[in-house]
């Protein structure tokens, strides 16, 4: 299964971003758990890479979902897109009452063990949908370092960043196709 995985970081480039998100989950994965990275989107525009290896997530599958505008830089595009599929536009409270009158229905001698796990895979979802709107902010993190799944992972470089008056660091998002 492939999945998009989203991360957060300040770089001095598009290639260094990259670069640093691979180092960051290079242990990640065997031999049928593996990851590509994508497209990167600088916050400014000026320092994209549409497909940085090929992969099945580049920049331009942002195109693909028609409720995504075509204009804006990548990075605003991707943006959009992380709060369309975090902030889920449906009435939570009515999702958690129907999942409710699933498990009321669920007959626990004659079940489908599969409905029941499935029900439990949507309390999770439901469960991180709401501690992401619960951060707030322009892009929360959701399920992050949780890279078998949909999400936004921030790489907080604090600590190794030296402090230099002339860097140039922005922004930058960068997609990761993970296959588990």
């Amino acid at each position: 299964m492939h999945t998009v995985h989203f991360f957060l970081i300040n770089a001095d480039s598009a290639e260094q971003a990259a670069n640093i998100v691979d180092l960051q989950i290079c242990g990640w994965g065997g031999e049928d758990n593996w990851y590509q990275i994508g497209g990167v989107a600088s916050e400014d525009g000026t320092d994209d890479i549409d497909n940085y290896s090929d992969c099945r997530f580049p920049l331009a599958f942002l195109d693909e979902d028609q409720d995504i505008p075509k204009e804006g830089t990548c990075f605003q595009r991707a943006v959009i897109y992380l709060s369309q599929q975090i902030h889920c536009p449906s009435d939570l409270n009515q999702e958690i009452a129907g999942l409710s009158d699933q498990l009321r229905a669920f007959n626990a001698e004659h079940g489908n063990a599969i409905d029941l796990w499935s029900i439990a895979q949507e309390l999770v979802r439901l469960r991180d949908v709401i501690e992401a709107r619960r951060q707030g902010g322009e892009i929360p993190e959701f399920r992050p370092w949780q890279l078998t799944e949909f999400g936004l992972t921030e790489l907080d470089d604090s600590e190794e960043e030296e402090e230099e008056d002339d860097s140039e660091q922005r922004r930058y998002i960068v997609f990761v196709d993970m296959h588990s």
